[in-house]
Formats: structure tokens, sequence, C-alpha cells
């Protein structure tokens, strides 16, 4: 049997057995990624565009198989915005006519590939459920959503602390010199425009009995 339908029949075994393990058939992408770097098979988060796990799909375990097969994983899960599961397969003639190994470690903490030992240390019986891969997947998206906002929050900071004062004192030496008179409405304007700048660097801003609190959206 040649080496690529051996491939595609172990690929084939375990999108078959992921099927019947509760994950979503629409879930299942083979050959998934891009036309420089691409894994044997994805699973997909509930978008169907976030990939949740990666595997790479071999015929052997010798060394050169299994090297090769960890690092076309990590080319591919380091080139993602997100951490996802990394699985290194090899079929086998036996049910379920594959051995699994979690890999996610070495690749992400970039721990030496100790070969033959990470066959024994690192297989697994089964892979993550599609609930815990989602569930896992969604708290991640949450705190990247958090971290870039607070990252641009971060970027306008220093320029909204320097003009902030400039205008400030600027109308107050325009009221002064009478060149612009301050009225109740101008005062209550700027007093608006102030809160505006204000909002996005607090979750609440209270002045007497009003309170103006901030929504917060990264958990949407």
């Amino acid at each position: 049997m040649l080496i690529a339908e051996k491939i595609r029949n172990t690929t084939e075994a375990i999108c078959a057995y992921l099927k019947q393990n509760g994950y979503p058939n629409e879930s299942i992408s083979v050959e998934w990624g891009t036309r420089r770097l691409a894994v044997d098979l994805a699973v997909l988060a509930r978008d169907l565009v976030t990939p949740l796990a990666l595997y790479e799909v071999k015929t052997t375990t010798n060394r050169d198989s299994v090297l090769f097969g960890i690092n076309n994983l990590r080319n591919l899960a380091l080139s993602l915005e997100l951490h996802v599961k990394c699985y290194l397969a090899i079929g086998k003639d036996t049910e379920p006519f594959f051995e699994l190994y979690d890999v996610t470690n070495i690749i992400y903490n970039n721990e030496p590939i100790n070969y033959p030992a990470i066959l024994q240390e690192n297989q697994i019986t089964k892979p993550l459920s599609y609930k815990t891969l989602q569930d896992g997947i969604e708290g991640k998206i949450r705190r990247q959503r958090r971290e870039k906002k607070q990252k641009r929050i971060d970027r306008i900071k220093p320029v909204c602390w320097i003009l902030l004062p400039v205008l400030i004192i600027g109308i107050v030496l325009l009221d002064a010199f009478k060149i612009y008179e301050l009225t109740l409405q101008r005062l209550i304007t700027y007093g608006g425009f102030i809160v505006v700048i204000l909002i996005p660097f607090y979750n609440e801003i209270s002045l007497k009995e009003f309170t103006l609190k901030r929504k917060d959206n990264t958990n949407d």
C-alpha cells in the first residue's frame, strides 16, 4: 500500500472516530491550512474558521517521520493567533487504526524532541472532547479581545493625558481674557467631551447622583 493511501486511510479513521465521539461533521476539515503550511486534519470551532486542534498523520514511528510531523505541526501552530491542541497520529492495523500523541506542550514550550521517549511520554488514549476544546477556545478569544483592547487604550492614554490639561487650561485662559466666554451650555458640552475621553479608561464614572458605566463587551 502506498504511503499516501495509508495516510488517507488513517485520516478517515480519525474522522470516523471523532464523529462517533460527538464532534460535529462540519467541524472536521481534511488538509487544512494554507498553500505554504497545512496539516492532514483540523478540528474547527463552531464558527468553522477558528482551529481547535491540528492533526498530522504519519504511517510509521521512525525518527525522521516523527520529527517531520512535529515540525510541520509547529510551523502551522505558531503561525496562528491562538494556541490550539496539536496531535501526532500514527496509523496502525488494529482498531481504532491509529495511535495518538499529544505534542502541544512540546510545540508551544519549545521543548526538545527526545526520540523515542516522546512516543512513550506523550501517547494518549483519546483526544479532548469537542465541548472541552470549544469552551477553551472561547476563553482564549475573550482574553485576546481584552488584551487587544487594553493595548489600544494604553497607546492613546499618553496623548489624552497631555491634550486634556492643555485643553482645559486653554479654555480657562480664553475665558479669563474675555476671548471666549464660558457659558453654562458650553461647560456642559466640554464636560461631556471630557467624559467621553475618560470612558475608555474607567469602568465607572460617578458625579454625585449621576453614574456612567462602561459596558464590557469582551465576554460577547
